[in-house]
Protein backbone atom coordinates (compact mmCIF):
# COMPACT_ATOMS: atom_id res chain seq x y z
CA UNK A 1 0.00 0.00 0.00
CA UNK A 2 1.45 3.38 -1.08
CA UNK A 3 1.98 5.98 1.62
CA UNK A 4 0.46 9.45 0.92
CA UNK A 5 2.95 11.96 -0.39
CA UNK A 6 2.91 14.90 2.06
CA UNK A 7 4.35 17.33 -0.47
CA UNK A 8 1.74 16.43 -3.08
CA UNK A 9 -1.01 16.69 -0.44
CA UNK A 10 0.07 20.18 0.61
CA UNK A 11 0.09 21.31 -3.03
CA UNK A 12 -3.45 20.06 -3.69
CA UNK A 13 -6.32 22.52 -4.20
CA UNK A 14 -8.28 20.99 -1.34
CA UNK A 15 -5.49 21.59 1.14
CA UNK A 16 -4.97 25.17 -0.10
CA UNK A 17 -8.68 26.05 0.18
CA UNK A 18 -8.91 24.39 3.58
CA UNK A 19 -5.86 26.30 4.78
CA UNK A 20 -7.29 29.58 3.51
CA UNK A 21 -10.58 28.87 5.30
CA UNK A 22 -8.78 28.08 8.54
CA UNK A 23 -6.70 31.27 8.34
CA UNK A 24 -9.77 33.38 7.61
CA UNK A 25 -11.65 31.79 10.52
CA UNK A 26 -8.69 32.34 12.85
CA UNK A 27 -8.39 35.96 11.65
CA UNK A 28 -12.09 36.63 12.29
CA UNK A 29 -11.84 35.16 15.82
CA UNK A 30 -8.76 37.23 16.64
CA UNK A 31 -10.44 40.35 15.19
CA UNK A 32 -13.55 39.83 17.35
CA UNK A 33 -11.39 39.41 20.46
CA UNK A 34 -9.51 42.64 19.69
CA UNK A 35 -12.76 44.56 19.00
CA UNK A 36 -14.26 43.33 22.28
CA UNK A 37 -11.15 44.37 24.20
CA UNK A 38 -11.23 47.85 22.62
CA UNK A 39 -14.95 48.31 23.27
CA UNK A 40 -14.45 47.13 26.86
CA UNK A 41 -11.77 49.76 27.39
CA UNK A 42 -13.99 52.45 25.86
CA UNK A 43 -16.88 51.38 28.15
CA UNK A 44 -19.30 51.58 25.23
CA UNK A 45 -22.77 50.22 26.05
CA UNK A 46 -26.09 50.04 24.26
CA UNK A 47 -29.44 50.17 26.08
CA UNK A 48 -31.91 47.99 24.18
CA UNK A 49 -34.78 48.35 26.68
CA UNK A 50 -37.88 50.19 25.45
CA UNK A 51 -37.98 52.46 28.53
CA UNK A 52 -34.26 53.32 28.47
CA UNK A 53 -33.85 51.49 31.78
CA UNK A 54 -30.05 51.68 31.65
CA UNK A 55 -29.74 55.15 30.10
CA UNK A 56 -29.40 58.30 32.18
CA UNK A 57 -31.45 61.32 31.12
CA UNK A 58 -29.77 64.40 29.58
CA UNK A 59 -30.57 66.27 32.82
CA UNK A 60 -28.57 63.78 34.91
CA UNK A 61 -25.75 63.78 32.37
CA UNK A 62 -25.59 67.55 32.69
CA UNK A 63 -25.44 67.27 36.51
CA UNK A 64 -22.57 64.78 36.19
CA UNK A 65 -20.64 67.04 33.81
CA UNK A 66 -20.82 69.85 36.37
CA UNK A 67 -19.53 67.72 39.27
CA UNK A 68 -16.39 69.25 40.78
CA UNK A 69 -15.99 67.03 43.85
CA UNK A 70 -15.91 63.28 44.46
CA UNK A 71 -19.04 61.32 45.41
CA UNK A 72 -19.24 57.72 46.59
CA UNK A 73 -22.44 55.70 46.28
CA UNK A 74 -22.55 52.77 48.70
CA UNK A 75 -25.02 50.01 47.83
CA UNK A 76 -25.97 47.88 50.86
CA UNK A 77 -26.33 44.31 49.66
CA UNK A 78 -25.55 41.07 51.49
CA UNK A 79 -23.51 38.61 49.44
CA UNK A 80 -25.53 37.21 46.53
CA UNK A 81 -28.54 39.49 47.08
CA UNK A 82 -27.73 42.49 44.87
CA UNK A 83 -30.25 44.02 42.44
CA UNK A 84 -28.92 43.98 38.88
CA UNK A 85 -31.30 46.77 37.78
CA UNK A 86 -30.09 49.09 40.54
CA UNK A 87 -26.39 48.31 40.11
CA UNK A 88 -26.59 48.65 36.32
CA UNK A 89 -28.10 52.12 36.73
CA UNK A 90 -25.44 53.10 39.29
CA UNK A 91 -22.65 51.93 36.99
CA UNK A 92 -23.84 54.45 34.39
CA UNK A 93 -23.05 57.23 36.87
CA UNK A 94 -19.57 55.79 37.33
CA UNK A 95 -19.03 55.54 33.57
CA UNK A 96 -20.13 59.11 32.86
CA UNK A 97 -18.19 60.84 35.64
CA UNK A 98 -14.73 60.21 37.07
CA UNK A 99 -15.95 61.90 40.27
CA UNK A 100 -18.48 59.12 41.01
CA UNK A 101 -17.51 55.80 42.57
CA UNK A 102 -19.90 52.91 43.28
CA UNK A 103 -19.05 50.53 46.13
CA UNK A 104 -21.10 47.49 47.18
CA UNK A 105 -21.02 47.01 50.96
CA UNK A 106 -22.19 43.88 52.77
CA UNK A 107 -24.10 45.28 55.80
CA UNK A 108 -23.84 41.93 57.61
CA UNK A 109 -20.05 42.11 57.43
CA UNK A 110 -19.83 45.88 58.08
CA UNK A 111 -22.46 46.81 60.73
CA UNK A 112 -20.29 49.65 62.04
CA UNK A 113 -20.17 51.29 58.61
CA UNK A 114 -23.96 51.26 58.30
CA UNK A 115 -24.45 52.56 61.85
CA UNK A 116 -22.30 55.61 61.04
CA UNK A 117 -24.93 56.84 58.56
CA UNK A 118 -28.01 55.72 60.52
CA UNK A 119 -28.92 59.14 61.92
CA UNK A 120 -32.47 58.14 62.89
CA UNK A 121 -31.35 55.09 64.84
CA UNK A 122 -34.03 52.97 63.18
CA UNK A 123 -31.60 51.03 61.01
CA UNK A 124 -30.97 51.16 57.27
CA UNK A 125 -32.63 48.30 55.31
CA UNK A 126 -30.63 46.06 53.00
CA UNK A 127 -30.81 47.26 49.41
CA UNK A 128 -30.61 50.92 50.42
CA UNK A 129 -28.09 53.39 49.02
CA UNK A 130 -25.84 55.81 50.91
CA UNK A 131 -24.62 58.76 48.83
CA UNK A 132 -21.62 60.54 50.36
CA UNK A 133 -20.20 63.82 49.05
CA UNK A 134 -18.10 66.77 50.14
CA UNK A 135 -21.07 68.66 51.62
CA UNK A 136 -22.91 65.84 53.35
CA UNK A 137 -24.53 62.45 52.88
CA UNK A 138 -27.97 61.10 52.14
CA UNK A 139 -29.56 57.69 52.69
CA UNK A 140 -31.97 56.43 50.02
CA UNK A 141 -34.27 53.77 51.44
CA UNK A 142 -34.61 50.64 49.31
CA UNK A 143 -38.39 51.13 49.07
CA UNK A 144 -37.83 54.54 47.44
CA UNK A 145 -35.88 52.98 44.55
CA UNK A 146 -38.94 51.27 43.04
CA UNK A 147 -42.41 52.06 41.75
CA UNK A 148 -44.73 49.45 43.26
CA UNK A 149 -48.30 48.45 42.39
CA UNK A 150 -50.23 47.73 45.61
CA UNK A 151 -53.54 46.92 43.90
CA UNK A 152 -53.15 43.48 45.48
CA UNK A 153 -51.74 44.20 48.98
CA UNK A 154 -50.96 40.49 49.45
CA UNK A 155 -48.89 40.43 46.27
CA UNK A 156 -47.42 43.88 45.46
CA UNK A 157 -45.76 44.13 42.05
CA UNK A 158 -42.68 46.14 41.11
CA UNK A 159 -43.46 48.24 38.02
CA UNK A 160 -40.30 50.28 37.62
CA UNK A 161 -37.14 51.69 39.15
CA UNK A 162 -36.61 55.24 40.44
CA UNK A 163 -32.85 54.98 40.92
CA UNK A 164 -32.01 57.95 38.71
CA UNK A 165 -34.67 60.19 40.23
CA UNK A 166 -33.44 59.48 43.75
CA UNK A 167 -29.68 59.39 43.12
CA UNK A 168 -29.51 62.57 41.03
CA UNK A 169 -31.36 64.55 43.70
CA UNK A 170 -29.01 63.08 46.31
CA UNK A 171 -26.02 64.14 44.19
CA UNK A 172 -27.29 67.70 44.06
CA UNK A 173 -27.62 67.73 47.84
CA UNK A 174 -24.32 66.10 48.86
CA UNK A 175 -22.31 68.32 46.49
CA UNK A 176 -24.03 71.59 47.38
CA UNK A 177 -25.15 71.12 50.98
CA UNK A 178 -28.15 73.34 50.16
CA UNK A 179 -31.72 72.29 50.87
CA UNK A 180 -34.34 74.80 49.64
CA UNK A 181 -37.07 75.52 52.17
CA UNK A 182 -40.79 75.32 51.39
CA UNK A 183 -43.05 77.29 53.73
CA UNK A 184 -46.69 76.20 54.04
CA UNK A 185 -49.12 78.98 54.87
CA UNK A 186 -51.28 78.20 57.92
CA UNK A 187 -54.11 79.91 59.77
CA UNK A 188 -56.84 79.44 57.13
CA UNK A 189 -57.81 75.78 57.75
CA UNK A 190 -55.35 74.62 55.10
CA UNK A 191 -54.41 70.98 54.52
CA UNK A 192 -50.74 70.36 55.28
CA UNK A 193 -48.48 68.50 52.89
CA UNK A 194 -47.63 66.15 55.76
CA UNK A 195 -51.30 65.23 56.17
CA UNK A 196 -51.33 64.26 52.51
CA UNK A 197 -48.36 61.92 53.05
CA UNK A 198 -46.07 63.99 50.83
CA UNK A 199 -43.24 64.63 53.28
CA UNK A 200 -40.97 61.83 52.06
CA UNK A 201 -41.55 62.60 48.39
CA UNK A 202 -40.71 66.26 48.96
CA UNK A 203 -37.60 65.43 50.99
CA UNK A 204 -36.45 63.07 48.24
CA UNK A 205 -36.65 66.05 45.89
CA UNK A 206 -34.19 67.85 48.19
CA UNK A 207 -36.66 70.24 49.88
CA UNK A 208 -37.36 70.99 53.53
CA UNK A 209 -40.94 71.84 54.61
CA UNK A 210 -41.83 74.30 57.37
CA UNK A 211 -45.04 76.01 58.52
CA UNK A 212 -45.68 79.74 58.33
CA UNK A 213 -48.38 81.77 60.04
CA UNK A 214 -48.13 85.23 58.51
CA UNK A 215 -50.50 86.70 61.07
CA UNK A 216 -47.89 85.86 63.72
CA UNK A 217 -44.60 86.44 61.87
CA UNK A 218 -45.73 89.46 59.87
CA UNK A 219 -43.55 88.61 56.86
CA UNK A 220 -42.30 85.74 54.72
CA UNK A 221 -38.88 84.52 55.98
CA UNK A 222 -35.91 85.55 53.87
CA UNK A 223 -34.83 81.91 53.42
CA UNK A 224 -38.15 80.92 51.79
CA UNK A 225 -37.60 79.26 48.41
CA UNK A 226 -41.29 78.50 47.82
CA UNK A 227 -44.49 79.53 49.57
CA UNK A 228 -47.35 77.01 49.33
CA UNK A 229 -51.01 77.88 49.90
CA UNK A 230 -52.90 74.57 49.97
CA UNK A 231 -56.68 74.81 49.92
CA UNK A 232 -57.48 77.64 52.36
CA UNK A 233 -61.09 77.54 53.62
CA UNK A 234 -60.86 81.05 55.06
CA UNK A 235 -59.79 84.09 53.07
CA UNK A 236 -56.41 85.75 53.57
CA UNK A 237 -56.27 89.12 55.29
CA UNK A 238 -55.28 92.23 53.35
CA UNK A 239 -52.07 92.39 55.41
CA UNK A 240 -51.16 88.83 54.40
CA UNK A 241 -51.87 89.58 50.75
CA UNK A 242 -49.56 92.60 50.92
CA UNK A 243 -46.74 90.58 52.52
CA UNK A 244 -47.04 87.79 49.94
CA UNK A 245 -46.97 90.36 47.16
CA UNK A 246 -43.83 91.88 48.69
CA UNK A 247 -42.28 88.41 48.76
CA UNK A 248 -43.11 87.84 45.08
CA UNK A 249 -41.77 91.28 44.14
CA UNK A 250 -38.45 90.17 45.67
CA UNK A 251 -38.21 87.19 43.27
CA UNK A 252 -40.37 84.88 45.36
CA UNK A 253 -42.11 81.67 44.26
CA UNK A 254 -45.71 80.74 45.02
CA UNK A 255 -47.79 77.57 44.58
CA UNK A 256 -51.56 77.93 45.13
CA UNK A 257 -54.02 75.01 45.10
CA UNK A 258 -57.70 75.36 45.85
CA UNK A 259 -60.80 73.13 45.84
CA UNK A 260 -64.23 74.31 44.76
CA UNK A 261 -66.20 75.87 47.60
CA UNK A 262 -69.22 78.08 48.17
CA UNK A 263 -66.92 80.28 50.25
CA UNK A 264 -65.59 83.09 48.08
CA UNK A 265 -62.02 84.24 48.73
CA UNK A 266 -61.82 87.78 47.29
CA UNK A 267 -58.49 88.68 48.91
CA UNK A 268 -56.76 85.61 47.49
CA UNK A 269 -58.21 86.46 44.09
CA UNK A 270 -56.99 90.04 44.38
CA UNK A 271 -53.45 88.73 44.95
CA UNK A 272 -53.65 86.47 41.89
CA UNK A 273 -55.30 89.20 39.79
CA UNK A 274 -52.15 91.28 40.06
CA UNK A 275 -50.45 88.45 38.14
CA UNK A 276 -53.17 88.12 35.53
CA UNK A 277 -55.45 85.33 36.79
CA UNK A 278 -58.28 84.62 39.20
CA UNK A 279 -60.26 81.62 40.42
CA UNK A 280 -63.73 81.29 38.92
CA UNK A 281 -66.24 80.04 41.48
CA UNK A 282 -67.60 76.78 40.16
CA UNK A 283 -66.34 73.44 38.84
CA UNK A 284 -65.75 71.91 35.42
CA UNK A 285 -68.10 69.29 33.97
CA UNK A 286 -66.50 67.36 31.12
CA UNK A 287 -68.71 65.95 28.35
CA UNK A 288 -65.93 64.43 26.25
CA UNK A 289 -65.58 60.80 27.47
CA UNK A 290 -61.89 60.81 26.50
CA UNK A 291 -61.22 63.55 29.03
CA UNK A 292 -62.94 62.34 32.17
CA UNK A 293 -62.79 59.25 34.35
CA UNK A 294 -65.17 56.41 33.58
CA UNK A 295 -68.74 57.26 34.61
CA UNK A 296 -67.61 60.44 36.39
CA UNK A 297 -67.64 63.62 34.33
CA UNK A 298 -66.30 65.82 37.16
CA UNK A 299 -63.03 63.89 37.41
CA UNK A 300 -61.12 65.53 34.57
CA UNK A 301 -58.40 63.93 32.48
CA UNK A 302 -57.20 67.36 31.33
CA UNK A 303 -55.36 68.29 28.16
CA UNK A 304 -51.67 68.82 28.90
CA UNK A 305 -50.10 71.89 27.31
CA UNK A 306 -46.55 72.14 25.99
CA UNK A 307 -44.65 73.44 29.01
CA UNK A 308 -41.50 72.13 30.75
CA UNK A 309 -43.43 71.07 33.86
CA UNK A 310 -45.52 68.70 31.77
CA UNK A 311 -43.09 67.41 29.11
CA UNK A 312 -41.91 64.30 31.04
CA UNK A 313 -45.51 63.45 31.96
CA UNK A 314 -46.52 63.73 28.31
CA UNK A 315 -43.62 61.52 27.26
CA UNK A 316 -44.49 58.83 29.79
CA UNK A 317 -48.19 58.92 28.90
CA UNK A 318 -49.14 59.04 32.59
CA UNK A 319 -52.58 60.64 33.04
CA UNK A 320 -53.33 63.51 35.42
CA UNK A 321 -56.71 63.42 37.17
CA UNK A 322 -58.31 66.65 38.42
CA UNK A 323 -61.46 66.10 40.53
CA UNK A 324 -63.97 68.96 40.78
CA UNK A 325 -61.54 71.37 39.16
CA UNK A 326 -62.14 75.11 39.45
CA UNK A 327 -61.70 77.34 36.44
CA UNK A 328 -58.85 79.85 36.24
CA UNK A 329 -59.62 82.92 34.15
CA UNK A 330 -57.43 85.70 32.79
CA UNK A 331 -57.87 89.18 34.21
CA UNK A 332 -57.20 92.56 32.68
CA UNK A 333 -55.38 93.77 35.80
CA UNK A 334 -51.76 92.77 35.31
CA UNK A 335 -48.45 94.43 34.53
CA UNK A 336 -46.77 94.01 31.14
CA UNK A 337 -44.01 91.82 32.57
CA UNK A 338 -46.46 89.04 33.49
CA UNK A 339 -46.47 85.90 31.33
CA UNK A 340 -49.33 83.44 31.91
CA UNK A 341 -49.01 79.93 30.44
CA UNK A 342 -51.93 77.47 30.59
CA UNK A 343 -50.83 74.08 31.90
CA UNK A 344 -54.03 72.02 32.05
CA UNK A 345 -57.33 72.63 30.25
CA UNK A 346 -60.61 70.83 29.73
CA UNK A 347 -61.90 69.96 26.26
CA UNK A 348 -64.08 72.26 24.10
CA UNK A 349 -67.04 70.02 24.98
CA UNK A 350 -66.77 70.89 28.68
CA UNK A 351 -68.43 73.68 30.64
CA UNK A 352 -68.03 75.42 33.99
CA UNK A 353 -70.90 75.03 36.45
CA UNK A 354 -71.08 78.38 38.27
CA UNK A 355 -74.42 77.89 40.06
CA UNK A 356 -73.36 75.63 42.94
CA UNK A 357 -76.91 75.45 44.26
CA UNK A 358 -78.23 73.73 41.13
CA UNK A 359 -77.53 69.98 40.85
CA UNK A 360 -79.26 69.59 37.49
CA UNK A 361 -77.48 66.99 35.30
CA UNK A 362 -78.18 69.06 32.20
CA UNK A 363 -76.40 72.16 30.99
CA UNK A 364 -77.65 75.47 32.42
CA UNK A 365 -77.85 78.87 30.80
CA UNK A 366 -75.44 80.20 33.42
CA UNK A 367 -72.77 77.59 32.65
CA UNK A 368 -69.59 78.84 30.94
CA UNK A 369 -68.58 77.17 27.67
CA UNK A 370 -65.26 75.27 27.56
CA UNK A 371 -62.42 74.80 27.18
CA UNK A 372 -61.67 75.84 30.75
CA UNK A 373 -58.14 76.38 32.08
CA UNK A 374 -57.60 74.56 35.40
CA UNK A 375 -53.87 75.17 36.01
CA UNK A 376 -51.43 77.90 34.94
CA UNK A 377 -47.75 78.81 35.29
CA UNK A 378 -46.81 82.49 35.67
CA UNK A 379 -43.41 84.14 35.44
CA UNK A 380 -41.65 87.41 34.63
CA UNK A 381 -41.25 87.51 30.84
CA UNK A 382 -38.93 90.52 31.06
CA UNK A 383 -36.22 88.41 32.76
CA UNK A 384 -34.19 85.57 31.23
CA UNK A 385 -35.48 82.12 32.33
CA UNK A 386 -32.30 81.23 34.24
CA UNK A 387 -32.23 84.55 36.14
CA UNK A 388 -33.95 85.22 39.52
CA UNK A 389 -37.59 86.13 38.98
CA UNK A 390 -41.01 85.70 40.53
CA UNK A 391 -42.85 82.53 39.57
CA UNK A 392 -46.31 81.19 40.37
CA UNK A 393 -48.19 77.96 39.72
CA UNK A 394 -51.95 78.18 40.29
CA UNK A 395 -54.02 74.97 40.30
CA UNK A 396 -57.81 74.74 40.33
CA UNK A 397 -57.84 71.66 42.56
CA UNK A 398 -56.27 70.59 45.83
CA UNK A 399 -57.97 67.19 46.01
CA UNK A 400 -55.79 65.91 43.17
CA UNK A 401 -53.09 65.29 45.81
CA UNK A 402 -55.33 63.24 48.09
CA UNK A 403 -53.81 59.75 48.50
CA UNK A 404 -55.78 56.74 47.31
CA UNK A 405 -55.31 53.80 49.65
CA UNK A 406 -53.29 51.66 49.42
CA UNK A 407 -51.61 53.24 46.38
CA UNK A 408 -50.79 56.75 47.63
CA UNK A 409 -50.92 59.64 45.17
CA UNK A 410 -51.63 58.93 41.52
CA UNK A 411 -48.24 58.94 39.71
CA UNK A 412 -49.21 61.62 37.17
CA UNK A 413 -50.63 63.90 39.86
CA UNK A 414 -47.59 63.48 42.10
CA UNK A 415 -45.17 64.15 39.23
CA UNK A 416 -47.13 67.28 38.27
CA UNK A 417 -46.86 68.57 41.84
CA UNK A 418 -43.14 67.76 42.21
CA UNK A 419 -42.31 69.12 38.76
CA UNK A 420 -44.13 72.34 39.68
CA UNK A 421 -41.91 72.71 42.75
CA UNK A 422 -38.77 72.15 40.64
CA UNK A 423 -39.93 74.69 38.04
CA UNK A 424 -40.68 77.27 40.71
CA UNK A 425 -37.19 76.76 42.14
CA UNK A 426 -35.58 76.98 38.64
CA UNK A 427 -34.41 73.37 38.98
CA UNK A 428 -35.09 72.20 35.45
CA UNK A 429 -32.30 69.62 35.82
CA UNK A 430 -34.62 67.34 37.84
CA UNK A 431 -37.99 67.92 36.17
CA UNK A 432 -37.62 65.29 33.43
CA UNK A 433 -36.25 62.46 35.58
CA UNK A 434 -38.94 59.85 36.16
CA UNK A 435 -39.44 56.21 37.03
CA UNK A 436 -38.49 53.66 34.36
CA UNK A 437 -40.51 50.53 33.85
CA UNK A 438 -38.95 47.07 34.10
CA UNK A 439 -42.00 45.36 32.63
CA UNK A 440 -41.49 43.56 29.33
CA UNK A 441 -44.39 43.69 26.89
CA UNK A 442 -44.91 41.23 24.00
CA UNK A 443 -44.48 42.48 20.44
CA UNK A 444 -47.84 43.19 18.79
CA UNK A 445 -48.04 42.64 15.03
CA UNK A 446 -50.87 43.40 12.63
CA UNK A 447 -51.92 41.02 9.82
CA UNK A 448 -49.62 42.57 7.20
CA UNK A 449 -46.61 42.41 9.53
CA UNK A 450 -47.35 38.76 10.37
CA UNK A 451 -47.44 37.92 6.64
CA UNK A 452 -44.18 39.79 5.91
CA UNK A 453 -42.28 38.18 8.80
CA UNK A 454 -43.69 34.74 7.95
CA UNK A 455 -42.47 34.97 4.33
CA UNK A 456 -39.11 36.36 5.49
CA UNK A 457 -38.31 33.79 8.19
CA UNK A 458 -40.21 30.73 6.95
CA UNK A 459 -39.55 30.92 3.19
CA UNK A 460 -36.99 33.54 2.09
CA UNK A 461 -34.17 33.05 4.63
CA UNK A 462 -34.29 29.21 4.55
CA UNK A 463 -34.35 29.35 0.71
CA UNK A 464 -31.28 31.63 0.62
CA UNK A 465 -29.43 29.30 3.00
CA UNK A 466 -30.36 26.24 0.92
CA UNK A 467 -29.30 27.83 -2.40
CA UNK A 468 -26.02 29.04 -0.87
CA UNK A 469 -25.31 25.54 0.42
CA UNK A 470 -26.03 23.95 -2.98
CA UNK A 471 -23.69 26.41 -4.76
CA UNK A 472 -20.87 25.73 -2.29
CA UNK A 473 -21.40 21.98 -2.55
CA UNK A 474 -21.35 22.02 -6.37
CA UNK A 475 -18.20 24.13 -6.46
CA UNK A 476 -16.37 21.89 -3.96
CA UNK A 477 -17.26 18.80 -6.05
CA UNK A 478 -15.02 20.08 -8.83
CA UNK A 479 -12.00 20.92 -6.65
Amino acid sequence: MNKPNLKVLMQSKGFKYGGYSSLITLGVIIGLIIVNLIVGQLKVQADMTSSGLYTLSPQTQDVLKKLKSDVTIYALYPRGQSSQEVLAALKRYEVLSSHVKVDVVDPDQNPGFVKKYDKSGNGIPNGSLIVVGSKGDRVINNADLYSVDFSNPQNPRVLGVKVEQQVTNALLYVTSGVTPIIYELTGHNEISLGQLGLTTAIQNENFTVRSLNLLQTGSVPSDASILVIDNPRVDLSTAEVQEIQNYLTNKGHLLVMRDVSRQSLPNLNSLLSYYGVKYEDGFVIEQNPNHHAANNNVELLPILKNQSILKPIQQSGTPIVMPYAMGIADTTLKTRDVKVEPLLTSSPQSYLRTDLTNNSPGKLASDVEGPITVAVAINDQMVLPDQPQYRLVVVGSASFLQPIQPYGQLPGNLNFFLNSLSWLEHRTDTIAIRSKTILQFPMRLNGTQVLIYSVLFVIFIPLVIMITGMVIWLRRRHL
